[in-house]
């Protein structure tokens, strides 16, 4: 609760951040993707250099999310929908990655000095490294990477329930609004990831 309390606190300076990056953008030009708790989107809607600017420079909001996690915990239920309501620009969600597994596949084998396998290895009780762990965040960031390994579905609806879940309503047609869902099976989308993570730098 208290990390909602932060970032309220902290959201001017954020604002600034954001409000300084996408000035310097493109039109148009701008994915933002979210696999945390996206609080300081409505603030920067509040602002109205910030709403002008996601408007503006904006192509679309990539969120990992759906369930009663992102959307809901560490202070974000009373935000939420207010920002699914004044979103201006399209929102592909992504609810995929729990039985996807990654990190005990080839990380093991990199060196220690690999940050992603050290971060693996200190996660909860350190079972990430030997069991692997679900890849919510990886899949959404694989989406905006390699979208021809997913398919989009464009009619539904994100929407907030009256228990603060927020789920996938495909009754319900919201033109900007997709759901992202893999093309693959869970063991092969846990390959292309865990290969991925596993890549030595370029430099």
């Amino acid at each position: 609760k208290r990390f909602g309390h932060d970032i309220v606190d902290k959201a001017p300076d954020l604002v600034e951040t954001y409000v300084s990056i996408l000035e310097s953008q493109p039109d148009r030009s701008v994915t933002i993707c979210t696999v945390g708790h996206p609080h300081v989107l409505v603030h920067l809607l509040r602002d109205p250099r910030g709403e002008k600017l996601v408007r503006g420079k904006v192509h679309r909001w990539v969120a990992m999310g759906t369930g009663g996690w992102n959307f809901q915990q560490m202070g974000m239920s009373e935000y939420c929908q207010e920002l699914l309501d004044k979103w201006p620009m399209p929102l592909f969600i992504s609810p995929s990655g729990k039985t996807i597994k990654t990190g005990h596949r080839l990380l093991p084998q990199t060196p220690k000095t690999n940050p992603v396998r050290e971060a693996y290895r200190l996660w909860n009780t350190g079972t990430a490294i030997t069991e692997g762990r679900s890849s919510w965040d990886q899949v959404a960031v694989l989406f905006i990477a390699r979208p021809e390994l997913f398919t989009v579905e464009r009619t539904g609806q994100v929407e907030r329930l009256a228990d603060g879940k927020v789920v996938w309503n495909p009754r319900v047609d919201r033109a900007n609004h997709h759901l992202v869902t893999p093309k693959h099976s869970t063991d092969e989308m846990a390959g292309i990831i865990e290969e991925l993570m596993a890549r030595p730098p370029k430099k």
